[in-house]
């Protein structure tokens, strides 16, 4: 009984450490890490357009460099600035990691930029692509 009572104490302890450990472990630092692909916001809606189930395969949860021209900048909720950059007939909205300046986004407002972020989903009812912890890129 004793022994039994050990084995339960041991799994509970267990699975404790083990929920406190997935519970806190380290966030992906998207800005940090290496690049996956890049493409322009018409050549990303173009894969999804042609084969929604082969690009999600190839994008999702990656880090892309998304190249377009940036029509606007908002703050959502939460603070949280989005970013939404168009091509010819493509739209990419991204989500902006957390620390940045909404200044120096609506600066850039009406040109050619490049973003590094996270890929998360497609919306094919809108055609847009969508990023989260976007950063400006730079070379």
């Amino acid at each position: 009984m004793k022994r039994l009572a050990s084995i339960i104490a041991l799994l509970v302890l267990i699975g404790i450490l083990f929920a406190y450990f997935m519970y806190n472990k380290p966030h992906r630092n998207i800005a940090g890490e290496a690049v996956s692909y890049e493409a322009t916001v018409q050549e990303m809606v173009a894969e999804f357009t042609v084969d929604e189930t082969k690009a999600y395969e190839k994008y999702f949860e990656r880090v892309v460099v998304l190249s377009g021209s940036l029509t606007s900048v908002t703050v959502g909720g939460d603070e949280l600035i989005n970013l939404l950059l168009e091509g010819e007939a493509a739209v990419a909205n991204c989500q902006l990691s957390s620390g940045q300046e909404l200044h120096f986004w609506s600066d850039l407002k009406g040109k050619t930029i490049e973003i590094k972020g996270l890929f998360v989903g497609y919306d094919d009812l809108l055609e847009e692509v969508q990023f989260k912890e976007c950063t400006y890129y730079e070379e």
